[in-house]
């Protein structure tokens, strides 16, 4: 297993052994589960750097030597967070897949009503682009033609410089068609689009955490969104009534659970699919399930709670 060296430690790294005695220092326990379990687990199916991330969710107090202690936290609890982190990546990861195809869609439906010739659209959006960004999306493009790229190699190299924009929203990555979105906000006109381009943004930020197995639970309690909320997410939220307005505040400023809400949006409002719904409907509610399975051991764990408790009101007004 890959080893670690602790921040300030400058001696020997730590094999699984040592790591629940390290845990054991600042205060775990192990009531539900005995010390051998725990480091079979660090070792085989968690890691320490994941496993132990989440006890940034729970409170802790100095101890002696300066050593800050954590309350009330079971190593059961890492475990149990580890697993549900896990559920929620994959349920999560196809809620944002989806959402980035119907969005795709969105986009030429968008085209469509504003009687866009295709093709004149693609022309219009690189000769948009400065000079490098332009260089680096050709050579891209140029690079995946044929049997170098083995799923969109051919429709490639079948329209490479002169790309309708139905082939070009199909073969650009989530990040690149954004700014096409964009350029195509701005084109028309659309203050809708703009604000739900920064929506997508955060759902692609999601899609590329679930597909690298980032945590997502232990980052909830901190940090705050480069941004303001946008819009159609706040009257959506506002308009199905869920939570007070400093909840509503609270779960959008979080970039994690924005992240998540973003997801949660779209496939209400972007995808069209039954079939979608239904089957993201069915990935939450499993979920949620999932994660009351121990509801009692965090009872007073108040950062858990409050999400388990905003986003199950949010997936029963929009699944």
């Amino acid at each position: 297993m890959a080893k670690q060296r602790w921040r300030g430690q400058k001696g020997p790294t730590l094999d699984p052994d040592s790591q629940v005695a390290y845990l054991e220092s600042r205060g775990v326990t192990f009531e539900r589960v005995d010390r051998q379990a725990a480091a079979r687990y660090l070792r085989d199916v968690g890691g320490y750097m994941r496993t132990a991330s989440y006890k940034s969710l729970y409170p802790k107090t100095p101890g002696d030597g300066g050593v800050t202690r954590y309350i009330g936290l079971d190593f059961s609890e890492l475990i149990d967070l580890t697993e549900i982190d896990h559920r929620l990546r994959m349920t999560f990861l196809p809620i944002a897949l989806d959402v980035e195809q119907a969005a795709k869609l969105e986009l030429l439906y968008c085209a469509d009503r504003h009687r866009e010739d295709p093709y004149a659209v693609v022309s219009d959006y690189f000769s948009s682009l400065s000079g490098g960004r332009r260089a680096r999306l050709e050579a891209e493009l140029e690079d995946r033609r044929g049997d170098s790229d083995v799923y969109e190699g051919e429709l490639i190299d079948k329209y490479v410089g002169d790309m309708p924009l139905w082939v070009i929203a199909e073969v650009l990555d989530f990040g690149d068609f954004l700014e096409l979105w964009a350029f195509c906000a701005n084109r028309w006109h659309d203050d809708g689009l703009k604000e739900t381009r920064y929506l997508l943004k955060d759902v692609k930020e999601l899609r590329n955490a679930c597909a690298h197995g980032s945590a997502v639970l232990n980052g909830i309690s901190s940090g705050a969104s480069k941004y303001a909320t946008p819009q159609p997410l706040q009257e959506a939220l506002s308009g199905s009534h869920i939570g007070t307005r400093d909840e509503r505040d609270r779960w959008t400023r979080n970039p994690r659970t924005l992240e998540m809400l973003a997801a949660l949006w779209g496939i209400r409002d972007i995808v069209r699919s039954d079939d979608r719904h239904e089957a993201a409907k069915a990935g939450v509610d499993a979920l949620l399930a999932r994660a009351r399975l121990h509801a009692d051991w965090y009872t007073d764990v108040e950062p858990l709670c409050s999400c388990y408790r905003f986003f199950s009101q949010t997936a029963r007004a929009w699944l």
